[in-house]
C-alpha cells in the first residue's frame, strides 16, 4: 500500500475513533484485532494492512471502507468555509467531547430547544388576561 494511502487511512481511523467517542482500544477489540495494532502501525512496525483488517475496522467503526481511505482533506477545508465562525466551535467542541457529553449535550439542546419555542406560563396568563 502507498505510504500516502497508508498514512491517509490511519489517520482517517484515528479521527473516525476520536468523532465517535471510543477508544482505539475498544475499536481493535470490537474488530477482533491485537490491542498494539495501532501502535505498531503508527511505528512503522506493523505495514500495509490487509483488506480483511480494514474491512473489519470498518465495520467495528460502523462506516464504510470509502470513509477509511477517502483523502477528505479538501472536502473538509470546503465545509468549514460554509461554518460562521461559532458554529464551527461549536462542531469542534462536540467533537472533542466523549460519547457521554455528546448525549448530556443533545439532551440540554433539545430542552433550550423546547423552551424557547413554547411561551413561557406568565406570558401565556398575561396575554389571556389581555384578550379577554
Amino acid at each position: 500500500m502507498n505510504k500516502n494511502i497508508n498514512d491517509t487511512l490511519l489517520t482517517n481511523i484515528l479521527k473516525i475513533i476520536k468523532v465517535k467517542g471510543t477508544s482505539e482500544k475498544e475499536c481493535l477489540i470490537k474488530a477482533g484485532l491485537s490491542t498494539s495494532y495501532f501502535s505498531d502501525w503508527k511505528s512503522g512496525k506493523s505495514k500495509n494492512p490487509t483488506f480483511d483488517r480494514i474491512y473489519r475496522i470498518a465495520s467495528a467503526l460502523e462506516v464504510s471502507i470509502d470513509d477509511l481511505i477517502a483523502d477528505n482533506t479538501t472536502m473538509t477545508k470546503e465545509a468549514s468555509n460554509d461554518l460562521l465562525p461559532d458554529e464551527h466551535n461549536l462542531l469542534m467542541t462536540y467533537r472533542e467531547m466523549d460519547s457521554l457529553g455528546k448525549m448530556l449535550l443533545q439532551d440540554q439542546l433539545r430542552y433550550l430547544w423546547a423552551e424557547h419555542r413554547q411561551p413561557s406560563s406568565k406570558l401565556s396568563v398575561s396575554h389571556e388576561n389581555n384578550c379577554g
